[in-house]
């Protein structure tokens, strides 16, 4: 959100863009990114031509987050449910 918030919009990669498919009217109208670019490291840079998407590093950090939060929850430990006790007669 930082690098959306200075550059007034999500920096794209022409390149990545024309690799991942995207036509040139797409890439004309975009957020291009510059030399004058915030934070380029987090713009849209990684072509995915399968999916026809550009993905930046942030996005690819967030995935792996998410994934990671999910293999937690699944592998959690979750306490042994034990057979009920018969009462003791007195």
């Amino acid at each position: 959100t930082a690098t959306i918030a200075l550059n007034g919009g999500m920096p794209l990669s022409a390149w990545a863009a024309r690799k991942a498919g995207f036509s040139e009217r797409a890439i004309a109208v975009s957020n291009k990114l510059s030399e004058n670019t915030a934070l380029p490291i987090f713009a849209d840079a990684i072509p995915i031509p399968v999916l026809r998407i550009v993905l930046s590093l942030g996005d690819l950090l967030m995935f792996a987050g998410i994934c990671w939060l999910v293999i937690a929850l699944a592998r959690r430990d979750t306490p042994a449910r034990s057979a009920p006790q018969p009462a003791e007669s007195l």
